[in-house]
C-alpha cells in the first residue's frame, strides 16, 4: 500500500511560476506564532487577568449587583436572641413561624444569622413541607 501524498498546487500568491514544496502552504498570518516571539518578551498583563472572570459574570448577570452582607437589622438581631437558646426542634418551628407570620426574607435573615448549617438545612426542609401542606389544603397543588 502507497503512502497518501497532497497534490502539488501551483503557488498562486507569489510572483514566480513553480510550485510549492510537498511539505505543503505556507500559512501567511498576521499574528506572530509561539515559536516567532523571542523568549522573555510576552508580558502578561495581570490587572486584565483579574478582570476577565469578573466581566463575563457581568456579561452573564448584566444586572446583578454583587452580593454584599448586609447588617442584621434590630428585629433580626431581637429574634435570634429569642430563638438561639432553644432547642433545635423549637427553633426550627419558631423560624417556621416567622417565615408565615414577618415573611420568608426575615425568617432567612434570622437563620443566617444564628450561624448553624443544621439549622438552616432542617429550616428550608420543614418549610417546604409546610408550604406543599398549605398549597393541597387550598386547592392550589394536587397531592401525589
Amino acid at each position: 500500500m502507497q503512502d497518501y501524498k497532497e497534490p502539488i498546487e501551483k503557488d498562486t500568491s507569489s510572483e514566480g511560476e513553480g510550485t510549492q514544496s510537498e511539505a505543503g502552504p505556507e500559512k501567511i498570518s498576521a499574528e506572530p506564532t509561539i515559536e516567532q516571539i523571542p523568549s522573555g518578551t510576552v508580558e502578561v498583563d495581570k490587572e486584565k487577568l483579574r478582570e476577565l472572570p469578573r466581566k463575563k459574570l457581568e456579561k452573564v448577570f448584566p444586572s446583578q449587583a454583587p452580593i454584599t452582607p448586609k447588617p442584621p437589622q434590630a428585629q433580626v438581631v431581637s429574634d435570634v436572641a429569642q430563638i438561639k437558646d432553644l432547642s433545635q426542634d423549637r427553633q426550627i418551628a419558631a423560624l417556621v413561624d416567622l417565615a408565615f407570620t414577618k415573611g420568608i426574607d426575615h425568617a432567612v435573615d434570622v437563620v443566617r444569622n444564628l450561624d448553624n448549617a443544621y439549622l438552616v438545612d432542617a429550616f428550608h426542609d420543614t418549610l417546604i413541607d409546610k408550604l406543599k401542606e398549605k398549597l393541597i389544603s387550598k386547592g392550589k397543588l394536587e397531592q401525589l
